[in-house]
């Protein structure tokens, strides 16, 4: 689908448009129709989108939202987060993390030596 290319009226480049909607805006007179110094059509807009500053609001103005501020763990937590000690875990019982198998995929046939003919395949 051929898209126009969209300029607004302070030159700042937009979103193409389809054919029929850039007819609309010049038969309307929200638009003007010209071509640019390689021949290409374009149309300019002459008043500012109704949206525009819903958009810009939206956006912001380009600055990433502000993160929270981590809090250093208390000493009583970060003790809580540390691993065992090795002495400790060296009589663990190794216990298998899945003990239901559940269902298993059945094994897959081989194919025999025999084409769908019968004949036999070397």
């Amino acid at each position: 689908m051929q898209r126009i290319p969209v300029i607004s009226s302070d030159n700042r480049p937009l979103m193409p448009t389809k054919p029929s909607r850039a007819r609309r805006w010049i038969k309307e007179g929200k638009a003007i129709g010209k071509f640019n110094d390689l021949g290409q059509f374009y149309v300019q807009l002459i008043a500012e989108p109704s949206d525009n500053d819903k958009v810009i609001e939206n956006l912001g103005r380009g600055n990433p939202p502000q993160r929270p501020q981590l809090t250093p763990l208390s000493e009583e937590e970060s003790e809580l987060r540390r691993p065992l000690p090795p002495e400790i875990l060296i009589d663990a019982l190794q216990d298998s993390i899945h003990s239901d198998v559940g269902r298993s995929r059945p094994a897959k046939t081989l194919r025999s030596g025999q084409n769908r003919s019968g004949k036999q395949t070397d």
